[in-house]
This record gives structure tokens, sequence and C-alpha cells, in this order.
């Protein structure tokens, strides 16, 4: 389970910034939260601010770093550029590398792992585990590495000098399966993150969920649950031409007669009840996925990581969860992760909105709700709701508009003002 993520010098984050997952010792919904080890951790979080204020680049931060724990052994060569962005404002902070740290708890232990690199090489990276008390597993400074006795599954990889400048030593030890590694980097899978970028990539994930009966059933059960009048989902494959295919798959596809002869092509495909002209069910219809509405397309891409999520113990990151939804649809997919009847194995959701109408005390306790916002210099600053001292009967949507929490757009009509002037 996430504890707390720290990101520093990263796009436009300039100083440390931390959003943690711990529980405050407010009363506010316990259904809301649950207990980890001798932490009390939070369901769900949501994160509001105005537009380019940040939101997205904290989460970003997570995908970052979950992606180069996964690909810097297997998919950087010697000299690669690591595709990282400092804050860019600031003439000391564009030099400097950039830093990423979490805190997590797995198999009941809790760690704590993070590095500091640029777009050349990692300057640090540091693994620490807590049982009873905070021991040191290994710390890297640049080529220099000093591991403990509890992390011999790295003397081997230090002694042949495995670790590429630009590559993580977690990552590679845990290609050559440690085991304490590879439960991390296994942790870090856990992370199923989405937003209006990598969405396509979720369109394959619940395609393939699509396949297994049980998590199709699963899936069915949430369309119909919002009555988006779904009577059943199914995926479809069919033989294409490779001329058919989108140029991006050609260039995957190699250059052979037999592998563009067994090109196939998934799709999803929704039918929905037809009647006739005196109301009477008839049969069923069906569509293609690009054919249903925004608010459909996009839910049904989320069902698989939804699902996955929620039967696992996962934990889902959302950037722009509101967009295209109903806030009432909303509501459904945050209460999924709050109960304790749909949610039995804890898992966690983290998203991204502008939807005020989830302002409320009924949906979230205090400790739930963040702001990000920038100030004049341009960097992202971030606030819990705890950090104003709201009480229970604040009224957060209203409070929330009138600017008192900050993370709300400051909007000058200079475009009328240019016309009085004649501009």
């Amino acid at each position: 389970m996430l504890i707390d993520f720290t990101v520093e010098n990263y796009k436009s984050i300039k100083d440390s910034m931390t959003f943690t997952m711990e529980a405050t010792v407010i009363k506010d919904h316990s259904k809301n939260i649950f207990e980890d080890g001798k932490k009390n951790l939070l369901k769900s979080a949501v994160i509001y601010g105005p537009n380019a204020s940040g939101k997205s680049n904290l989460l970003n931060a997570m995908n970052f770093m979950r992606d180069f724990i996964n690909y810097s052994a297997t998919e950087y060569n010697k000299n690669d550029i690591i595709d990282v962005e400092p804050f860019k404002l600031n003439s000391h902070t564009e030099n400097q590398p950039s830093l990423f740290e979490t805190t997590f708890v797995s198999n009941g232990i809790r760690y704590r792992y993070g590095f500091r690199l640029d777009n050349n090489i990692v300057h640090d990276e540091w693994l620490f585990q807590t049982k009873i008390r905070e021991t040191k597993l290994f710390i890297r400074t640049k080529q220099e590495f000093d591991l403990s006795t509890s992390f011999s599954e790295g003397r081997l990889i230090v002694k042949e000098d495995k670790t590429r400048e630009n590559a993580l030593f977690l990552s590679v030890v845990a290609q050559f399966n440690g085991n304490i590694s590879n439960e991390i980097s296994n942790w870090f899978n856990q992370f199923n993150i989405t937003s209006n970028v990598n969405k396509n990539k979720f369109e394959h994930y619940t395609l393939d969920m699509l396949k297994e009966q049980t998590h199709k059933s699963k899936i069915l059960n949430l369309l119909l649950s919002v009555d988006m009048g779904i009577k059943d989902v199914e995926m479809q494959t069919t033989d294409v031409e490779y001329e058919e295919v989108p140029p991006f798959i050609q260039k995957i596809i190699k250059d052979d007669k037999a592998e563009k002869s067994k090109i196939t092509q998934s799709e999803i495909i929704i039918k929905h009840m037809q009647y006739n002209e005196q109301n009477d069910y008839i049969g069923d219809i069906e569509f293609k996925l690009k054919h249903e509405s925004a608010g459909t397309k996009k839910f049904l891409l989320l069902a698989g990581p939804i699902v996955e999520t929620l039967d696992k113990g996962e934990i889902l990151v959302i950037d722009e969860l509101d967009n295209s939804f109903h806030t009432q649809m909303t509501e459904f997919i945050i209460e999924l992760f709050n109960s304790k009847e749909t949610n039995p194995k804890n898992a966690q959701l983290i998203f991204a909105t502008h939807d005020t109408n989830l302002l409320t005390h009924k949906l979230f306790r205090r400790d739930q709700i963040w702001f990000v916002e920038k100030n004049i210099y341009g960097e992202s600053e971030i606030f819990s709701l705890i950090d104003f001292g709201a009480r229970k009967d604040t009224s957060l949507e209203k409070n929330y508009l009138e600017g008192k929490f900050g993370g709300v757009p400051h909007i000058y009509n200079l475009y009328a003002e240019s016309i009085d002037n004649g501009n």
C-alpha cells in the first residue's frame, strides 16, 4: 500500500513536494481508511487545482518513477538520454538532478525507496526497510555502492559492475532475480496510472480482460450498475491486411511475410436492446466502441483497470477522472474504493478532477482532499484541506470556489480590456 510519494525538481515542481495517503487522527468516515501495520491509510484521495497548476505533473512523476524502475535496466542502452525534465523556470534547478521517493508497505514490511537523476546519470539511489526500526538495505552514490548484509542479492551485481550509470541498481538486481528487489519492482507494477495521454494503453488492457469470463462478468456488472443501456459487451477479433494497420503498428511488425499474414485486430463490441415501433423488445443490436458516447467509452476503458485494482488490492491513479462523466458517475467510482464491501483488499484510488460537486463531507474525509496551485514564480505547491483547519460543517465547495483553500484559477479579462482600449 502507498504511504507517501515525494518529488522534487520535476517539470513545474521545484521544491520538494510530498503527497501522502497516511490518515490523520480525525474521526471522519472511518470506512474510508484501513489499518496496515501501525498506520491508518486512506482508500482514496482527490486532487484539485486550476489548469496548468501541476496536478498532472505530480501524477506524471509517479508514472515516471514506475516506468524507470521497470525499464531502465532492460530498455536503456549505454549513453541513452534519460527522459526527465527538471524545473526550468529557475537558473539553478534547470541544471540539477530530479528526485523521486516513495514509502510503501509490501507483505507487511515498510520500504522507503528513491533516486536522484538527470538526463545522463543516476546520481543517488537508496533503499531502506522498516520491520521494527528503519534500516539501510543499500545506498548508491553515482557508481559507489554501500550494501548491508540484508541486501546480499546485490553483491554480485556490484562486484561484476553490471549497473550502467543511466540505470537503476534496484532494476538490475531484479533482472537477476533478487528477492527483495523483485518484490519492490512487483509492487511498483501495482501502480495502474491512466490519463488522456495513455488511454489507448487501457483499451488494450480492458480488451485482454474481456477474454476471461470472470473479468468480463465484473466489467459488465460495472456497466449495468451505471445504467448506460448496455446489455452485453464482448471482444471481437478479425483478420486485417498489413496495409490497414496504423503506421505505428506497422513499425512494430517485423518485415516478414509470414508475420504479416497473421495480423489480427481486436475491438470492443457493445450490445444494446432493440425495440420495434410498439416498444416491444425484438433483439439485440451491436455497436463498435467508437460509436458510443464519450462517457460510455471512457467508463468502459476504465472498467478493466478498476476491476483489476479492486481484485488485487492495487493502486489506481487517474488524471481528469471527471472528464466526460456526470458527477454521480464519478461518485460511484469513488464509493467502489471507499466501501468495505466492494474494496475488501484495500485498493487505493488517487485522482485529479475539476468537479467541485465532489467537494462534500458526505464523500470524503478532510485528509483525502488536496489542492495544487502555482505561485508567482511558476512553482507548483501542494496543500491538504487539513492544513486549512476546515471544520466538519464547512461548506467545502463554496469555500473552495471563493479561493479560501487556494487551487483556483486567477482569471483576468484582458481580452475585454483590449477591446475597451481599442487594441
